[in-house]
């Protein structure tokens, strides 16, 4: 499917008027990062006869997958957790540079990413960021999309943004928001950038090992539970053990949907060289990705079902300074929440 032209045809398809007099309405307004706890101002009903959408259905999906980090505007997510399930969506009109991670190796379908820093001099203003050329450029700013109407929930939802952070989020929905095999379609009616549609499909619940423990040297087995239902998803794996380095590796893992898969012991050697120190933590999620290609560069949908893991790391012993938590004749170096 073409993901830049389909507004115009999706906006033929309405709900049926009995469907949309019991949806229409549903909107929310975007959510301050201030943390405040007071209400939000009551906004109009936004309207879900505006949006196209042309309902959902079990039929093939084709998905153009993720965008590339340095062309990544933002990511609309759909994501179920074990307590709630949420929308989610924060859009940019450019690429914060050091959000980019630079590859240091690769292998068996995972590969070292590493953080890096740009340097200006003199430093940038307070609204601008540093390349990594050295020069000032503007902060990158969030966009209005138009309402974001997503149907294929157990009933259509439609999300609004005010000014000026422009963010979209929901989390009072069903959960699971999705039935794992089900199609799931965005319609954004337009803003920043011309009305496009995006689309997914639901996952089943992420069920994987609770604990991944690396020994230096020796690849490491992980196992998950499949579904056959979800028949374009895939696997995204991240290990982090370095959670207070000045630039730490993040290893990162794309694998089909199969049960299992193993870790290459060279690629877990090489990220034990950047240091351990901290609690290492592991992430890992069944998900189904798509994108579209805007006038600024990428933004993409996520159906995602994550799990945290615990990592541990041999010969590492994380602690937070309280008494007797180190082995003896070690005590705990706070900053680095490590055992020395």
């Amino acid at each position: 499917m073409s993901n830049n032209n389909q507004g115009a045809s999706a906006s033929a398809s309405f709900l049926p008027s009995l469907l949309l007099a019991a949806i229409t309405g549903i909107a929310l307004t975007g959510c301050s990062d201030d943390g405040g706890g007071g209400d939000e101002p009551d906004t109009p009903d936004a309207d879900i006869s505006a949006c196209g959408l042309t309902g959902t259905g079990t039929d093939s999906v084709a998905l153009a997958g993720a965008c590339s980090q340095d062309k990544l505007l933002g990511t609309i997510l759909l994501e179920a957790l074990d307590d709630f399930s949420l929308l989610d969506a924060k859009i940019s009109n450019a690429v914060l540079p050091s959000s980019i991670r630079e590859e240091e190796m690769s292998m068996g379908g995972c590969r070292l990413m590493r953080k890096r820093f740009p340097f200006c001099d003199p430093n940038c203003a307070a609204n601008e960021a540093c390349t990594f050329s050295g020069e000032c450029i503007a902060y990158p700013s969030r966009q209005d999309l138009g309402d974001v109407c997503v149907a294929g929930l157990s009933e259509p939802v439609v999300m609004t943004a005010q000014a000026p952070d422009f963010g979209y989020f929901n989390t009072q929905l069903d959960n699971p928001a999705f039935v794992g095999g089900e199609r799931v379609e965005i319609h954004t009616t337009g803003g920043a950038y011309t009305a496009f549609d995006l689309v997914g499909v639901g996952v089943t619940k992420m069920r994987s090992d609770t604990r991944w423990t690396i020994v230096e040297g020796d690849d490491l087995l992980v196992a998950w539970s499949t579904s056959d239902k979800d028949v374009a998803a895939m696997i995204a794996l991240s290990i982090n053990i370095d959670q207070h380095g000045s630039s730490p590796l993040l290893l990162e893992c794309d694998f089909p949907d199969t049960g299992e898969a193993v870790i290459p012991g060279g690629l877990l050697k090489e990220l034990l060289t950047s240091g351990v120190s901290g609690f290492p933590v592991g992430k890992i999620s069944r998900h189904t990705s798509d994108s579209v290609q805007v006038s600024d560069g990428c933004i993409e949908f996520v159906v995602r079902s994550p799990q945290t893991v615990e990592v541990r790391v041999e010969g590492h012993v994380p602690c937070t300074g309280a008494p007797n938590e180190c082995p003896k004749g070690t005590t705990c170096n706070v900053p680095l929440e490590t055992c020395e």
